[in-house]
């Protein structure tokens, strides 16, 4: 029940109580030319609270539905001053403005932070696999130490790869890319699955391609795009059975378009989904995944207004449906 109703139903029922009151007391007996005056003033009271309660409130709900709501990023809030001259109203708003502008403050210096330290630990990662790569290809390194120079030298690997997508995060999140080109997904689940050939005959996993209709992003980027469904599809192909089926599938219903990424692997639990919601990977996963992968996607599918859901079956395999705004 909205509080407008609740304020107006209350008053009613204080003046209701007043009039059983005086009623009590009335030396004549009631009529019902009373009692329907009565019922007719407290009806007329009752609208007319309701009405005046509900404009009092007009603020409280603009300040709810334009400025808290909608709001995604700090940087986005809106800090004009609400349309009312209550005072209670105009110092809530106030507040609401204070809190707003330390939480964009320690988010802005979030970002910055960690945009500077990827940016910083590239520098040495690159210098050290230089370093590597020239003490293996050295015919006086001894082929113990090569092998030992080899694994450090993979293990680097992963980790530029690691600092790489933080500092994709950081720049999706501080806006640096831009949403400028019209996207055709067929044309990039066509081109991720030509780069990722070798993975897919490595576990012989035959792919089923069901696109009825293309799927266009009006307003898209098209890196940002293949490194989210690259990702996707290379974690379908990953936790596939081997000989399994990797199957994407387009659906168009209504002003919304779908594109599912289903594999046949073990599946999850609800549990195990819930921990991957959480912390990017479930339990006892195979492979060598940190959750950032999983971050990044998220990130990338909100920078574009695309829906994310993941559907699995413990058993049976797992299901990644991303839905799509048509246009």
């Amino acid at each position: 029940m909205r509080l407008s109703t609740k304020l107006a139903l209350y008053n009613t029922g204080i003046r209701l109580l007043g009039m059983g009151i005086a009623g009590w007391f009335w030396p004549a007996p009631l009529t019902w030319v009373y009692v329907a005056g009565a019922a007719a003033i407290l009806g007329l009271a009752y609208l007319v609270d309701l009405r005046y309660t509900y404009f009092l409130l007009r603020p409280l709900r603009v300040l709810i539905s334009r400025k808290l709501r909608i709001i995604q990023d700090p940087s986005y809030f809106d800090y004009s001053p609400l349309p009312t001259t209550t005072t209670d109203l105009k110092l809530l708003n106030q507040h609401i403005n204070d809190l707003m502008r330390q939480l964009n403050v320690r988010f802005e210096c979030e970002k910055a932070f960690t945009a500077y330290a990827s940016h910083e630990l590239l520098t040495p990662i690159t210098v050290l696999r230089n370093r590597f790569d020239n003490l293996i290809t050295n015919s006086q390194t001894p082929s113990q130490v090569a092998i030992r120079l080899v694994e450090s030298q993979q293990t680097l690997l992963q980790l530029s790869n690691i600092v790489q997508k933080l500092l994709r995060l950081a720049r999706i999140e501080n806006h640096q890319y831009e949403k400028n080109e019209q996207v055709s997904i067929r044309s990039v689940v066509l081109e991720v699955l030509q780069d990722l050939e070798d993975r897919i005959a490595l576990k012989n996993v035959s792919v089923d391609l069901d696109f009825k209709e293309d799927i266009l992003v009006a307003e898209g980027n098209h890196s940002l795009l293949y490194t989210m469904l690259s990702n996707l599809i290379r974690n379908a192909i990953r936790y596939n059975s081997r000989e399994g089926r990797l199957m994407l599938t387009q659906a168009l219903t209504g002003n919304q378009a779908t594109l599912s990424i289903t594999d046949t692997g073990p599946g999850m639990t609800a549990d195990q989904i819930t921990t991957l919601k959480e912390y990017g990977r479930p339990p006892k996963a195979t492979g060598k995944g940190n959750g950032i992968g999983l971050q990044l996607i998220r990130t990338i599918a909100a920078f574009h207004r695309i829906g994310l859901t993941v559907y699995s079956v413990a058993g049976q395999g797992t299901s990644i449906i991303l839905t799509f705004e048509a246009i």
